[in-house]
């Protein structure tokens, strides 16, 4: 199922994050059963806007949200 057995990677919660940008379900993704907080929320001291996931597998994931142009 992962890569790591233990936990997700990077690379399986960046795929992931593509599929669903692409129109997968949740429930075929590896995210199914993820927690999802922006980064206020989840209380992180910080000026940036993002998100943070909790997944299934107790792992925690940051994704920081920057406007290129």
């Amino acid at each position: 199922m992962y890569e790591n057995e233990d936990r997700l990677t990077e690379a399986e919660v960046a795929e992931s994050i593509t599929a669903l940008l692409y129109g997968e379900r949740l429930a075929s993704t590896m995210l199914d059963h993820t927690d999802v907080r922006t980064f206020r929320d989840a209380g992180l001291l910080t000026n940036d806007e993002g998100l943070v996931l909790y997944t299934a597998d107790g792992s925690e994931f940051q994704l920081t949200i920057r406007q290129r142009r």
